[in-house]
């Protein structure tokens, strides 16, 4: 296991990890007097928690005293932080410990189940990054959860609008652009920079949908198609 860039399996040894099958979800229900069952008004998703059981290695009982110290200072963590499992090596989760389960302490092994708490409970691939060779690109997206892009845009041609299209969304911005001009969206953050120097001012009110790439295929168009563009995403999955 890599816990915020550290690799544990040198000092911990993991048997099973749990949290990681079928989907949860919680029915929001409204029951209503007198009447039989429940009205289904919606769902929504708890977050993740993961269980992983294992041993923590030693040579003896005293280095077996170092490993966990070492393991507790590792684990001290104030934020959510990426975690990949041997068996995913592409995808992270992030989450921080909640608590902990002591098993046997033997002279130089001791066994516990240490419980990660993922308040998102989506899960992570690596970001791809596709570069657009003309105005418009087809993105075969294969996550199963909706992902916010980033966006990198170079002028090649002065324009005083640039509209980034997926499908029948569009974020239009409204701008003095000049040849080299770089135009920076953040998606997920719902923010846009122009030369790094942020200009939210520049979002059109007629068009100003950060949208993000949907499960299946989408086609990015950009107009003008004068551009030098980038695009980066996550697949993101339950």
């Amino acid at each position: 296991m890599i816990f915020n860039g550290a690799d544990l399996s040198p000092y911990f040894k993991t048997k099973s990890i749990t949290g990681r099958g079928f989907t949860n979800n919680q029915l929001l229900i409204t029951e209503i007097t007198g009447a039989d069952g429940a009205y289904v008004h919606g769902s929504k998703r708890p977050p993740r928690i993961l269980g992983i059981n294992g041993d923590i290695i030693a040579h003896d009982r005293e280095s077996l005293r170092l490993t966990v110290d070492y393991l507790n200072g590792v684990l001290n963590v104030a934020e959510d932080v990426p975690i990949i499992f041997p068996d995913e090596p592409d995808i992270t989760y992030y989450g921080r410990p909640s608590e902990s389960e002591e098993g046997d302490e033997y002279f130089f092994k001791k066994d516990g189940t240490l419980t990660i708490f993922c308040a998102d409970p989506n899960k992570y691939e690596k970001t791809d990054q596709l570069d657009f060779d003309t105005g418009e690109i087809e993105v075969k997206y294969m996550g199963t959860e909706q992902a916010p892009p980033e966006m990198e845009i170079v002028l090649s041609e002065d324009t005083d609008i640039l509209s980034l299209i997926n499908g029948d969304k569009e974020l239009r911005i409204i701008y003095d652009l000049s040849i080299g001009d770089k135009v920076n969206v953040d998606f997920k953050k719902r923010k846009v920079f122009i030369n790094d120097k942020l200009q939210m001012n520049a979002i059109s009110m007629l068009a100003p949908k950060f949208w993000k790439l949907t499960p299946g295929i989408n086609n990015i168009r950009i107009e003008p198609t004068a551009v030098d563009a980038v695009l980066k995403f996550r697949e993101v999955y339950r």
